[in-house]
């Protein structure tokens, strides 16, 4: 609902799609299938796959930003685990105003805002 109401466009991932979809980072680009994305954001959850933990690593470390929201998981792979790197790096207020909105999806640009 708060993204809708700040009509920002979102897209839900699925750790499971993201694995046989050959999820990749390229450089601070968070990469799913044929869709690119410049900003992720973490819902509250216990539990993330080491698949996706390694992808979230990587497009941190090349500058990615990245949106938590509530607690951080304490879990990967249904063990507990340090997730402490999992920190926003951009607000609620600073994503509701990067405007304009840039996907790319079947290798077409596509641009909101």
């Amino acid at each position: 609902k708060l993204f809708s109401e700040n009509q920002i466009l979102y897209h839900f991932g699925d750790e499971t799609v993201m694995k046989h979809l050959s999820s990749r980072v390229e450089a601070n680009k968070f990469c799913v299938g044929e869709c690119v994305y410049d900003k992720v954001v973490l819902p509250y959850c216990e539990c993330l796959d080491s698949h996706t933990v390694g992808l979230l690593r990587m497009y941190l470390s090349n500058g990615g930003k990245l949106l938590v929201m509530g607690e951080i998981p304490q879990m990967m792979d249904g063990e507990n685990a340090n997730l402490s790197f999992l920190q926003s790096n951009i607000t609620m207020e600073e994503l509701c105003k990067q405007n304009p909105i840039s996907v790319k999806y079947n290798k077409k640009n596509i641009h909101w805002g």
